[in-house]
């Protein structure tokens, strides 16, 4: 318990520790195995709170209180996380939630199901086209290059995004269903970001 508590002081400030203690308390009864790997994947996400809190000139003194239902869910939802790029999104959400100039309804609880969801790869792709300046529909061979993801990979983090309705694709004429008197099936090899993926964009990665 001294140990986790040590990991616990060095997180963001009374309000995150506060909650952090709580959390990691309740996580620990079923699985008491993982509680110091839980404790030191929160403290990652917490000081990459505490980094986006501060590039957006917010003092501690001055975040909000998140709402219970936020808390209850992203605790033990964040503390499994291991992957850096993963674990951005998850700050950068837990720093929309302490900014009291962050609208709260744009906080969505669906957006940490998906972020829980989403491999590497999907985080690549979505970053890629978060960054890109002009065009509606994206096509597979600028994103498979810009993200250095083999072909397979690329397809299935498309099908993945298409689930968590953050991506669209177009019919395509092919041999998957049949529409009238039409073949048709999706394709991949283009696609659009979803209104939800623009609003999912503004909470956990800006």
């Amino acid at each position: 318990m001294a140990l986790k508590d040590e990991m616990i002081s060095t997180a963001t400030g009374t309000i995150v520790s506060t909650i952090m203690r709580k959390g990691l308390d309740k996580l620990c009864i079923y699985f008491p195995g993982l509680e110091l790997k839980a404790a030191k994947n929160f403290v990652d996400i917490c000081k990459k709170t505490s980094a986006y809190l501060t590039e957006k000139h917010i003092p501690l003194e001055q975040c909000r209180q998140i709402m219970d239902k936020l808390g209850l869910v992203f605790i033990p939802s964040a503390s499994v996380e291991t992957e850096p790029e993963l674990q951005d999104l998850w700050a950068h959400y837990l720093a929309n939630a302490l900014d009291p100039n962050f609208e709260q309804s744009k906080l969505r609880v669906a957006y940490m199901d998906i972020i829980k969801s989403l491999d590497l790869s999907d985080v690549r792709i979505l970053e890629y086209c978060r960054r890109q300046k002009t065009g509606e529909i994206f096509k597979a061979d600028p994103v498979i290059d810009s993200t250095a993801l083999g072909i397979s990979q690329y397809h299935i983090s498309i099908e993945n995004l298409k689930r968590l309705q953050l991506v669209t694709v177009p019919l395509a004429i092919g041999a998957a269903g049949v529409v009238g008197d039409s073949f048709i099936e999706e394709n991949n090899s283009q696609f659009r970001l979803t209104a939800f993926c623009h609003a999912f964009f503004e909470a956990c990665m800006s």
